[in-house]
């Protein structure tokens, strides 16, 4: 298993609260910075806040889905790389994605030496500004 990098932020956002307390007490022992919320309101407030650099959101929540609180997030901090997580079968649950794609899908019960390779992994990709007048290239090299 990786060590967390010290700055970076995860949010973790489950309406099961046994759930969220596994996972920030994971997640703390490996260093990283954890934020948790318990709703898809407490969600967005909290990104508000602290800009998370990662969120494990469950997609499936009373009230509010996963899926649009991911909407709001990306509007208020599109960099923040998100994993879903779900006990649902992933097919299903990734048709309600209406084009909208997270970084990750993951199933429940979690592989949590996959998840923290994950998060290590989707955190530290670099992105490339492309520039350039021809716009044709500029697609072919995106």
């Amino acid at each position: 298993m990786t060590a967390g990098r010290r700055n970076l932020r995860i949010l973790v956002v489950d309406d099961d609260s046994s759930m969220v307390a596994t996972l920030r007490d994971i997640l703390v022992f490996k260093r990283y910075a954890v934020d948790v919320a318990h709703s898809s309101e407490e969600a967005i407030e909290s990104a508000k806040r602290r800009r998370p650099d990662c969120i494990l959101m469950d997609i499936r929540m009373p009230g509010m889905n996963g899926f649009d609180t991911f909407r709001q997030i990306r509007q208020l901090w599109p960099a923040a790389a998100v994993i879903f997580m779900s006990a649902f079968p992933l097919p299903d649950v990734a048709v309600d994605q209406r084009g909208e794609v997270p970084d990750r899908l993951m199933a429940k019960p979690l592989d949590l030496d996959c998840l923290l390779r994950t998060i290590e992994h989707i955190t530290t990709v670099t992105s490339v500004l492309i520039v350039d007048d021809d716009s044709g290239f500029c697609d072919t090299l995106t």
